[in-house]
């Protein structure tokens, strides 16, 4: 335990308390000579330095020797090596931390979907505080009755099969507001293998669906105006000063169809040399303007302004 042999210790009974962490070892003196004092039973955790340089946590339980003649002087007791319950302490400890500090809110519940556990994350998500949540199943605060109870058998058959649920739940916050949430829901097992507990991580993300369907439409929007544009319209990389896209109108004039101009370099379909048709979309991208000019070459080699 201490990296020194027994007959090492039995020449130099001192050894030990050398042994013992410089920042630990005036508080167990104190300790020692408090019970000594007393007379009262020693119970202290420390750290010991052993000869390899390595670091191991000891637990000491000591009881006073009492004598007929004069004070005690002396602890007699037994120590043992806690550094494994320790070092399992503390990394429970930074992990308990890391899901208090999530950024996703983060719930635990028991096989039954009663909560045991939530992190400060779900309370600014829901607008349930712990207090509020323990005991409780998910759906008796956020169901927003917009899903079919067939959704939710789904999510119970995945996750009672030991199987991780990913999906998306619309959900309601405690002040009514309704929002979606991705969330991931994983199964735990006990040491029987059999699933005791279930973890469930969420993220809000009713802004990111909001942004996405305001793209589609946007696209749609575009889209629409690009190809019912009656005027020529070319949609042009201008870093490789290639043709991205044509509209029905530009298929027209210049002959070609649509998947042949698209992937076109420019100076197949202008008159101006390379260097100027590139220099001139520069200039274009420079003042902000989304058209250039130059005369065109149609499919049949007729160049128009």
């Amino acid at each position: 335990m201490l990296g020194v042999e027994p007959d090492v210790l039995a020449r130099d009974p001192e050894l030990w308390t050398r042994l013992i962490h410089p920042d630990d070892l005036p508080a167990l003196k104190a300790a020692g000579q408090q019970a000594l004092a007393a007379p009262d039973a020693l119970h202290a955790r420390f750290r010991v330095l052993l000869p390899n340089g390595m670091i191991r946590h000891l637990e000491v339980h000591a009881e006073v020797e009492q004598t007929s003649k004069g004070p005690p002087h002396r602890l007699l007791g037994v120590a043992w090596d806690v550094t494994p319950w320790v070092e399992s302490e503390r990394r429970l400890q930074l992990q308990s931390t890391a899901l208090a500090a999530a950024a996703n809110g983060i719930v635990i519940t028991d096989r039954t979907g009663a909560i045991e556990w939530v992190n400060p994350a779900f309370t600014a998500l829901t607008g349930y505080d712990a207090a509020e949540s323990y005991g409780k199943n998910p759906r008796d605060l956020v169901r927003s009755g917009l899903h079919p109870d067939t959704y939710y058998q789904a999510l119970w058959a995945t996750i009672l099969a030991g199987r991780v649920w990913r999906g998306e739940l619309t959900n309601r916050r405690k002040d009514g507001v309704v929002y979606v949430e991705e969330q991931t829901i994983t199964p735990v097992s006990g040491a029987h293998g059999e699933i005791t507990h279930f973890i469930g991580i969420k993220q809000d993300v009713t802004a990111r669906k909001a942004a996405e369907a305001a793209l589609r439409e946007s696209e749609s929007r575009y889209r629409s105006l690009f190809e019912n544009n009656h005027s020529v319209m070319l949609l042009i990389d201008p870093d490789t000063c290639t043709v991205v896209d044509a509209n029905a109108a530009a298929v027209d004039y210049y002959g070609w169809t649509r998947s042949q101009l698209q992937g076109k370099p420019i100076e197949e379909i202008n008159t101006l040399p390379p260097a100027e048709a590139r220099a001139e979309m520069k200039l274009a991208a420079n003042e902000q303007r989304g058209q250039f000019y130059f005369r065109h070459r149609r499919r049949w080699f007729v160049a128009r302004g």
